[in-house]
């Protein structure tokens, strides 16, 4: 789980990314694991949803325009192989 602050309107985009399969040697059967990333806004009655994506790639991406707030990025994987287990996030932000 991750919070970002966002000051001014903004287009993010937050990628979920996994390594490439070609880094892997064939016989090893390497496959992109499944992932969920969630965004979601906090405001005072809770926290209210706002993009999500479910899906077995190398990057799972959310592109959103934002207002100013705090917003939290949940990430769960569903690991299909047990050669590598790792991935980043990463942000690319334009004020507007």
């Amino acid at each position: 789980m991750f919070r970002l602050i966002v000051r001014e309107k903004t287009h993010v985009f937050l990628s979920v990314n996994q390594k490439d399969d070609r880094g892997f040697d064939p016989n090893l059967h390497y496959e992109f694991s499944t992932v969920r990333v969630m965004l979601g806004r906090i405001e005072e009655n809770g926290l209210h949803y706002v993009d999500g994506k479910f899906f077995n790639d190398r990057n799972v991406v959310i592109e959103e325009h934002l207002e100013p707030g705090y917003y939290v990025i949940t990430l769960e994987f569903y690991w299909r192989q047990h050669i590598h287990q790792a991935a980043n996030i990463s942000e690319h932000i334009n004020k507007l």
